[in-house]
């Protein structure tokens, strides 16, 4: 079993895990729960992150077509669509 935690741990350790890990000698069932738990929130978190970036974009998008958005604020809300766009081009980066 310690063994297959082992490369369950440096899996994720590639697999662009925010916290670095290493893998000790003695890995218990107990570190192994509390890393996989820290994993899933992260994961869950970045998850969240994105999809709400991306009901952002959408909405600014929507704003601009129907002419919501007054005209001394498009050129700003343009590029605050650009900004966004580069931040989810890094974590798509970032994820590969």
């Amino acid at each position: 079993m310690l063994i297959r935690n082992r490369d369950l741990l440096e899996s994720i350790s590639r697999a662009n895990a925010e916290t670095p890990i290493c893998v000790e000698a003695e890995v218990t069932e107990a570190d192994v729960e509390r890393l996989m738990d820290a994993w899933q929130q992260e994961y869950r978190a970045s998850t969240e992150y994105r999809l709400l970036l991306d009901r952002a974009c959408r909405r600014l998008r929507r704003l601009l077509a129907e002419g919501e958005i007054p005209p001394e604020s498009e050129r700003k809300t343009k590029a605050l669509l650009l900004e966004i766009r580069a931040i989810t081009e890094d974590l798509d980066r970032e994820g590969e």
